[in-house]
């Protein structure tokens, strides 16, 4: 995140276990399922899903969508927000925390690569502030070399959506899609090596408009200040549920504190 002296500040969040992460991770597997598979399986002599711009046609499962058929995209687009919405008012934040491209990019790859290179949140955050040394530099090298080849990855899987998975793959493909490979190469490694979290507080407009979604019967992960207030160690008296142990902040990906209330980071 940006502090007010527009600075670069670095968040630690500590890892987390449980049922939830579980489930997560199972959705993780299998959005990158859906974002890797389809240009490698063929379904009637092309793609499952293939966007051929110069041939102005949507492959899609076997069926071809011509620009006359652009009403189907508008169906599409259409029914894709209603759902977001409709979703969002029932469930709160489900798609930021289960669906989104930079929440899964983030937490399957660029932490769990994080941490088992550099070591845990604390040992990062001490490393960071520390002077330069050669245990810091080729862990930053290596890990950065991961990011890097992540960054390719994802965009040559999202290119293969355009130009085919195994013309691009092959290197049949021509100059202008390796370009733009190389370009989404570029984007994707500055946004996980360095923007991250600060996507969703400056750039995500579903941040804008989520909380005209939401009402009082809205599933959320809120902080319940009528149990936990006033927050203390346990052994004092007339103390709520909240200890102040800050476990909540270290965990926050946002890095946060859930007890000030509803927040445009989360």
């Amino acid at each position: 995140m940006l502090g007010f002296a527009a600075k670069r500040q670095w968040l630690y969040p500590q890892s987390v276990r449980g049922p939830w992460q579980r489930l997560r991770w199972a959705t993780f597997a299998l959005l990158h399922l859906i974002l890797f598979a389809p240009p490698w399986i063929v379904v009637d002599g092309a793609p499952a899903i293939w966007i051929d711009l110069p041939g102005r046609k949507v492959h899609l499962l076997g069926a071809i969508f011509t620009t006359s058929d652009t009403i189907f995209l508008l169906f599409l687009l259409l029914f894709t927000a209603f759902s977001l919405f409709f979703f969002t008012s029932l469930f709160g934040r489900l798609w930021c925390g289960f669906a989104c491209p930079q929440t899964v990019f983030l937490d399957a790859w660029v932490r769990p690569f994080e941490e088992w290179i550099e070591g845990g949140w604390v040992e990062r955050r001490r490393r960071d502030e520390g002077r330069w040394t050669f245990d810091k530099a080729w862990r930053k090298a290596v890990k950065w070399g991961v990011f890097l080849a992540l960054s390719f990855l994802v965009a040559m899987a999202f290119m293969s959506y355009f130009a085919g998975a195994r013309e691009l793959w092959t290197g049949q493909a021509g100059l202008v899609e390796y370009s733009l490979v190389g370009i989404f190469t570029a984007v994707w490694y500055f946004d996980l090596a360095w923007f991250r979290e600060q996507f969703c507080n400056y750039l995500c407009p579903y941040a804008r408009f989520q909380g005209a979604l939401t009402d009082a019967e809205t599933i959320t992960i809120q902080y319940d200040i009528n149990r936990g207030e006033p927050r203390g160690v346990p052994e004092a008296k007339d103390t709520g549920g909240c200890i102040d142990c800050g476990k909540c902040v270290f965990v926050c990906p946002q890095g946060i504190d859930i007890r000030d209330g509803f927040q445009l980071e989360c």
